[in-house]
C-alpha cells in the first residue's frame, strides 16, 4: 500500500511540474519572444512593456524581472523601465524560452500519459516488489 502511494506522490509532482513549467514558458516565454521579436537586444533598443504590447504585466513575470527573479540575468532594465536583453545573452534567450510553446491541448494530453502510467505502475509495482522480495 505504501509503494501505491508513493507511485500516486510522483505522479502528482509530475503532473504539477508539466502545469508548472507551461506557465513559465506561456509568461517568461512570451516576454522573452516580444522581446526578440522587436530586436530589443542592447540598452539602445529597450523597450517598455506597452511598446512591446504588453498591456497588462503579471505579478509573475514582474518577480521575475526583479533582481533576483529568475529571468533577470537574461533580461535588463534601464532607468526608464525599458526592457532589454544584453548581446551575450541573446542566443541563451533564444535557446531557454524563444522555442514555439506546445498548445494546452498538448500539455493536457501529457498529463493524462503521466496519470496513465501512474496508475500502471501502482497496479504493477506492488506485484513485482512482492515477487521480489519472495526471491530473497
Amino acid at each position: 500500500m505504501t509503494v501505491t502511494y508513493l507511485v500516486w506522490g510522483i505522479t502528482a509532482g509530475l503532473c504539477a511540474a508539466t502545469l508548472y513549467l507551461y506557465f513559465i514558458k506561456r509568461t517568461c516565454g512570451s516576454f522573452i519572444k516580444a522581446l526578440t521579436d522587436n530586436g530589443c537586444f542592447g540598452a539602445e533598443n529597450a523597450k517598455s512593456c506597452e511598446e512591446l504590447g504588453i498591456k497588462n504585466p503579471d505579478g509573475y513575470l514582474k518577480k521575475q524581472l526583479e533582481q533576483n527573479g529568475g529571468i533577470s540575468k537574461m533580461v535588463k532594465a534601464d532607468e526608464n523601465g525599458k526592457y532589454y536583453i544584453p548581446e551575450e545573452y541573446s542566443s541563451l534567450a533564444g535557446k531557454k524560452y524563444r522555442a514555439e510553446t506546445i498548445p494546452f491541448i498538448g500539455v493536457l494530453g501529457l498529463i493524462v500519459i503521466i496519470i496513465l502510467v501512474g496508475a500502471v505502475a501502482s497496479y504493477l509495482l506492488p506485484g513485482i516488489l512482492d515477487s521480489l522480495g519472495e526471491l530473497f
